[in-house]
């Protein structure tokens, strides 16, 4: 059950030409801001300190017997999003990779769950994941 501390906020940031969409999930004493176009967290801030942190990199690789899949580098598509989370979702060689961040209201760290799906008519060998 998420806690009323819990929110969600969509905020748009113009950056030049481009636009960037961030989500953001609040537990009380933790922010997380999502790039929703890259499916990848942005910052975190501490609410009790007021201290933020930029995330230079977040991001997901798998290696399997037809190469490397390095989700910083695959469009990624918003699938949901509500208060505490967010799923994303994205294909590359053969495989569809969903991810989703969850941030509940009564703790201070967030969950990133991650699961590979066979999209192809042939088998597949994960060999390894690196997160």
């Amino acid at each position: 059950m998420l806690g009323l501390s819990t929110a969600l906020g969509l905020a748009v940031v113009t950056m030049g030409a481009s636009r960037t969409t961030t989500l953001s999930f609040r537990s009380s004493g933790l922010t997380v801001a999502v790039d929703s176009d890259r499916g990848a967290i942005a910052e975190v801030t501490n609410r009790l300190t007021g201290d933020t942190y930029p995330v230079l990199s977040d991001g997901c690789r798998l290696t399997t017997d037809r190469g490397a899949v390095d989700l910083r580098r695959v469009p990624a598509v918003l699938e949901r999003h509500g208060p505490g989370g967010a799923t994303f979702s994205a294909r590359a060689r053969g495989l569809e990779v969903r991810w989703a961040y969850r941030l509940d209201g009564g703790r201070d760290y967030i969950d990133r769950d991650l699961s590979v799906t066979n999209t192809s008519d042939e088998a597949v060998l994960l060999r390894s994941v690196e997160d």
